[in-house]
């Protein structure tokens, strides 16, 4: 398998957008396109290995339906398998580099987690639960960890919970971390971070060691409050886009905290609802 790379996709979003955009992450300047999704759609997630992004849920019964490309050759997407439900609005996916999940969302059970693996085209199958329903969160990974920001939760406000991605099994409490929907998630191997949200726009960047449950921390802020913003990572770096109809993108670098710096903007500007992958996060090592 080749080493993790630096190329980042940001697609879909409100309303009914089809293109994927990239970025070279290592590199500050404007996104690309990249080709288009099968299905517009928004409020859906994206998991990927260092070779293969796969998109998945979203608005309307047809975004059960998953699609996938190969990160580094740009082209239009292809089909991968379906999902049992759309996990529309969910937690927008986390992975390794063999297995991708898709967790929580809108539709019932607002608490289910289901799993791909990654190279080989197929449906979904169950996971597990979560010991909360959730929506409008995101999720973040190592090589043996995803945790989930639940977002909106049915329950009450600001937990995290996690799971082992090579094992099924429901969820285990992770901590917690201020009130935060509509947010972006970017990883290292060892730290996650959690940026933007909420219907209004937050500009604060949290973060959480993965591999020590507990509650987030402070890291910095955002160049502008914005929510619905979507996130993506190598191991040194995350960038975070959209949305709250801007297409600036921003960038941090992950061990260091502080506050974001502009990174350069995507071709089209979304209010809400694009999901981000990158061949080079936190869960590919």
């Amino acid at each position: 398998m080749p080493p993790p790379g630096d190329r980042g996709l940001f697609a879909g979003g409100y309303s009914s957008v089809n293109i994927i955009e990239y970025i070279n992450i290592t590199s500050t300047g404007d996104a690309t396109d990249f080709g288009d999704l099968i299905l517009a759609r928004f409020g859906f997630g994206a998991v990927s290995s260092t070779e293969r992004a796969v998109f998945g849920g979203g608005s309307g019964e047809s975004c059960r339906a998953m699609e996938h490309v190969t990160i580094s050759t740009p082209s239009n997407a292809s089909s991968f398998g379906n999902l049992s439900i759309t996990h529309y609005y969910g937690c927008k996916g986390a992975s390794n580099s063999t297995r991708g999940l898709f967790a929580a969302g809108h539709d019932s059970p607002r608490n289910a987690i289901e799993y791909i693996t990654i190279a080989t085209t197929g449906d979904a199958s169950t996971f597990g639960d979560l010991l909360h329903s959730g929506s409008y969160g995101d999720g973040v990974s190592s090589p043996t960890r995803a945790v989930f920001n639940l977002g909106t939760t049915w329950d009450s406000q600001g937990y995290t919970e996690y799971v082992t991605i090579a094992t099924t099994g429901n969820a285990t409490s992770f901590g917690t971390i201020a009130e935060r929907r509509h947010n972006g998630a970017a990883s290292s191997s060892t730290r996650g971070l959690f940026a933007g949200g909420a219907h209004a726009g937050y500009s604060d960047i949290q973060y959480i060691t993965i591999a020590t449950p507990g509650s987030a921390t402070n890291f910095g802020e955002l160049t502008t409050d914005r929510s619905y913003v979507a996130g993506c990572s190598n191991n040194t770096r995350a960038v975070f886009a959209g949305c709250s109809n801007t297409n600036v993108m921003d960038y941090v670098t992950i061990a260091t905290t502080g506050s974001a710096a502009d990174f350069g903007d995507l071709t089209l500007t979304r209010s809400e609802g694009l999901a981000a992958c990158s061949n080079g996060h936190g869960g590919l090592g």
